[in-house]
């Protein structure tokens, strides 16, 4: 597969739309016919994608076509089945844009990015990158992108392969918990709640002192 002719494809936006969704059509194609060899190279295979998918990929998400993107969220979800962990950088890379269109006013847009980072996350192994980027996110100066953010945390939370890395960064966790249940924004108190809670289930003596440390104003929301 020719990636450098893919990338000059993919980031031709005044070429014709149709030859980037070839281009998508071929690495998807690629991707089954590696995944139907029974080959385990992938860290060879994901190395030759990995340029093309953090340096092009950002510009098919903010694709104003609904199409592009669906399709583009296809590939992502695609490559996190068959390669795993080894999607682990490029999910981190990829993060920012996400939070770019979640809030996109265009519905089939935010639900395809949704779910695809919905998948990638179930898919792929978080690590501590992978949720400074989380950290950041409950900051952002758009609602919907704290109230996602607050959803994904929970999600992470939730998933078994992650326990450790959720120990580890326990301390983050709680000051970004504290942000997002003081949040002026009703869904993105519910959403911090949500993944308090499923925090909690997890490490409950540790979640109960923390809830003690809240202001009275905090906890009654």
């Amino acid at each position: 597969m020719d990636t450098e002719k893919l990338a000059s494809i993919i980031s031709n936006t005044h070429g014709e739309w149709t030859e980037r969704r070839e281009a998508l059509a071929s690495i998807r194609s690629y991707v089954t016919d590696f995944q139907k060899s029974g080959s385990q190279e992938f860290s060879e295979v994901i190395s030759s994608l990995e340029s093309l998918l953090q340096n092009q990929f950002p510009t098919l998400l903010l694709d104003r076509r609904s199409t592009l993107v669906k399709e583009a969220c296809e590939t992502l979800t695609l490559l996190s089945e068959v390669f795993r962990d080894h999607l682990q950088n490029t999910v981190i890379a990829l993060l920012p844009t996400f939070f770019k269109i979640l809030p996109n006013t265009i519905k089939v847009i935010s639900e395809a990015a949704n779910s695809c980072l919905t998948t990638l996350l179930t898919n792929v192994r978080s690590n501590t990158n992978t949720l400074a980027q989380l950290f950041d996110g409950v900051k952002h100066t758009h609602p919907a992108v704290r109230a996602r953010c607050f959803f994904f945390i929970g999600f992470i939370v939730s998933l078994p392969f992650n326990k450790t890395v959720i120990e580890e960064e326990s301390e983050k966790l709680e000051k970004s918990f504290e942000l997002g249940l003081g949040d002026a924004i009703e869904t993105v108190r519910s959403n911090a709640r949500k993944a308090y809670f499923s925090w909690a289930d997890q490490f409950p003596e540790r979640a109960n002192r923390f809830k003690e440390t809240l202001e009275p104003s905090i906890q009654k929301r």
